[in-house]
């Protein structure tokens, strides 16, 4: 016993040496990268209490406090920070310790039990923002002008089940918020919104926390809300956080939990309509978001997240729905969705409309639309215009539509433009299940070329212009119609019996037309096929169904595509039966095996310090991803 313990004794001493030595060769009052101390135990700097009995060896970490201006805070060395810290500001109201220098999380609550080195940043409020603590206070923002464009934080918790119906804060243009609201890292929940009515003089309205606003709002936490917009509501702008975010607008750091619902039409026919017809119709001209439903231009949205579900039986003219936002002419980063999606004209898991800029983003929830014409989906976005943009992105839910595309629906490049429908350093992993186009990354890959023909663009572009690069498909594709049916705005189906139309299948896309890709590669099986019944005999006529292992059709005078590929033994089926990849329009193929080594990806011209390409094994789902 007595040499187990001086073993013991001696193991301690070495600790405590090694642990005091690191800790001397530290720079006084250093902060901890926020990046690394959330990736796990770090044990530098650190060092022993001693044996407190039960708890030997209790560990001491060093928290130091950034006050940000106001007055300085000594560093602790100790394993719990007991009081909150105290420090002064003039002109200011201190809103608390933060562990991220945006205070992007919610506020520390002491005492605090140390894991690591932490730095703590102290939050200042003007002495001029307003307090918000009250469901009360929140409500009177809305009140009238002079309000909507007052300056206000969140220095509570709110919880909004004791109002039936929320009315959003300046839910009309005229009413506009042009003020700041910081959520302070406090959560809003409970919020309903219902019973909405259309404008009398048919303007668009917004629907959320806030309707329309041009000012910023910032770290707020929306839980559990749901927002019901009945079938037959149009001119719509909805989105838990903000309805439509309004040029030189921003949202930052705000979070949601929660349901969008828009049901079913139901029409019930009256006599009056019988006489002189009715003018119900389904929800059209409307954006739904997870956070934001519509972003003007010159708008950012950073930082910013989605959970729970988008749910419209409606796929009406100009219906956008989006994971995080329904339309974007603006810029969206550092965000991510996992949102299911059902329903619209234009779905994206992340963004259902995209015409700005999209970067470092992701989603993860499925998206699921009609199968009638002309109904787009995709996993990330659903329609990627010919200004919007997207880099270092990528989608892993299942996406089912008309048109669907594992990573965007459809995808406009527009050489007279030639600024957007730009795609680079992204990839999908979800299966799709379309109706007419289905591809592993994009349903469509479009451009649009000049009226006076080629001598109008061919000064834009060169042999290293291309407007989608280094991209990945890795789901199964499957475009299928056997039964087409169609839906009248009062619900009654009809199914069809005449002549089905062509469908078009493609590992990485359905079609393309004067397209220039670089470094992609298509990895899912591909099955096509379009038939039809001859009578009552059971047996089938088949319709033009196009597929090859890369791209369905591909329609150019100016497509230059490089370096892309096809798993070698991936599966085409052309109605029924087999397409081999040496067969025309196929694309080069690669065995499975060389996509474990890096060297591959490298040879597609992409960035290690964009990709992670190591510890690589695709038949066991260990694919390259991004740094984010």
């Amino acid at each position: 016993m007595i040499k187990k313990l001086g073993v013991v004794l001696s193991l301690v001493l070495i600790a405590i040496l090694v642990c005091t030595a690191a800790a001397c060769a530290a720079p006084s009052g250093a902060s901890s990268d926020f990046s690394a101390t959330t990736s796990g135990s770090i044990r530098d700097n650190v060092s022993f209490a001693g044996d407190d009995g039960d708890n030997p060896g209790i560990i001491n970490f060093i928290a130091t406090f950034e006050s940000n201006g106001g007055s300085p805070v000594s560093a602790q060395q100790t394993p719990v920070v007991q009081k909150e810290p105290d420090t002064t500001r003039d002109g200011y109201r201190f809103a608390g310790w933060f562990l991220t220098p945006d205070f992007s999380d919610s506020r520390a609550v002491f005492p605090y039990a140390l894991e690591r080195n932490t730095t703590f940043y102290a939050k200042w409020l003007s002495n001029t923002t307003q307090p918000v603590s009250t469901v009360e206070e929140l409500i009177a923002i809305g009140t009238d002008e002079g309000t909507l464009s007052g300056n206000y934080a969140l220095v509570n918790n709110i919880d909004l089940s004791s109002i039936e119906a929320w009315t959003a804060i300046g839910y009309k243009e005229a009413l506009k918020f042009t003020g700041t609201f910081d959520g302070n890292g406090y959560t809003i929940s409970n919020m309903t919104v219902k019973d909405l009515t259309e404008d009398e003089e048919f303007r668009y309205l917004g629907a959320g926390l806030f309707g329309y606003v041009q000012g910023s709002v910032s770290n707020v936490k929306i839980s559990n809300y749901k927002i019901t917009v009945p079938g037959d509501i149009s001119k719509y702008y909805v989105g838990p956080v903000v309805g439509i975010l309004m040029e030189n607008g921003s949202v930052s750091n705000c979070h949601t939990v929660g349901v969008i619902d828009n049901p079913k039409l139901e029409y019930e026919g009256s006599w009056w309509d019988d006489i002189f017809g009715s003018y119900a119709e389904p929800t059209a001209n409307s954006a739904f978001g997870g956070v934001v439903g519509r972003m003007e231009i010159n708008t950012t949205l950073k930082n910013c997240s989605a959970q729970g579900s988008i749910l419209s039986k409606s796929h009406a003219e100009e219906l956008y729905i989006g994971g995080l936002v329904g339309y974007t002419l603006g810029s969206v980063s550092d965000s991510y969705a996992s949102v299911t999606v059902e329903g619209g004209r234009y779905a994206g898991g992340l963004i259902g409309h995209n015409d700005g800029a999209v970067s470092a983003t992701y989603a993860t929830g499925s998206v699921t639309c009609a199968l009638q014409y002309p109904v787009i989906a995709g996993g990330l976005v659903g329609y990627n215009a010919s200004k919007g943009s997207v880099v270092r992105s990528y989608a892993s839910g299942k996406v089912t539509g008309r048109t669907a595309g594992g990573f965007v629906g459809v995808n406009m490049f527009d050489y007279a433009v030639a600024t957007g429908g730009r795609i680079e350093d992204c990839y999908s992993l979800g299966n799709v299940v379309a109706a007419e186009y289905g591809g592993g990354f994009a349903g469509r890959l479009e451009s649009a070329l000049p009226d006076k023909g080629s001598s109008d663009f061919s000064s834009l572009i060169d042999d290293e212009f291309y407007f989608v690069l280094r991209a990945l498909a890795f789901g199964d594709v499957e475009v299928v119609v056997q039964n087409v049916y169609y839906e009248d705005a009062d619900g009654t189906i009809t199914e069809s019996t005449g002549v089905y139309h062509p469908v078009f299948a493609g590992g990485f896309t359905a079609h393309a037309s004067e397209t220039r890709i670089n470094g992609a590669l298509a990895y899912g099986d591909v099955v096509a096929k379009s038939s039809r019944p001859v009578g009552s005999t059971g047996s089938e006529i088949y319709n033009p169904a196009y597929a090859t292992n890369f791209i369905g059709q591909n329609s150019a005078l100016t497509s230059v595509c490089r370096n892309i590929y096809a798993l070698e033994d991936q599966l085409v089926l052309r109605n029924d039966e087999p397409y081999g990849a040496d067969r025309f329009n196929s694309s080069p193929t690669v065995a499975s095996a060389a996509l474990n080594s890096a060297d591959f990806y490298l040879g597609l011209g992409m960035n290690q310090q964009v990709w992670n390409l190591n510890n690589l094994n695709i038949a066991a789902g260990r694919y390259p991803t991004l740094y984010l």
